[in-house]
């Protein structure tokens, strides 16, 4: 039996090891191995830290979606109809 391994696949993982040890922590986004409860409770924690030492708390919610869907005008339509 003959194995293929995408070399894209092969980059991304060596990118990965390479990246993933410079990105902070609290960085969320679509990380491996992260799923949305590990960054909810992540920065639910970020916050009661904060309130215990007095300190101010602050986060930045960016929705890409539009950015995204300028870069692919043949996803606008689809999108356009599951929102009205």
């Amino acid at each position: 039996m003959c194995s293929f391994q995408d070399p894209r696949e092969t980059h991304l993982r060596s990118c990965r090891t390479i990246v993933d040890p410079l990105i902070p922590q609290e960085q969320a986004g679509f990380r491996h191995g992260r799923s949305t409860v590990d960054q909810v409770t992540l920065l639910t924690q970020d916050i009661e830290d904060s309130y215990s030492a007095k300190k101010k708390a602050g986060a930045v919610f960016v929705d890409l979606t539009t950015a995204c869907m300028a870069s692919r005008p043949h996803l606008q339509a689809a999108h356009a109809a599951t929102v009205t």
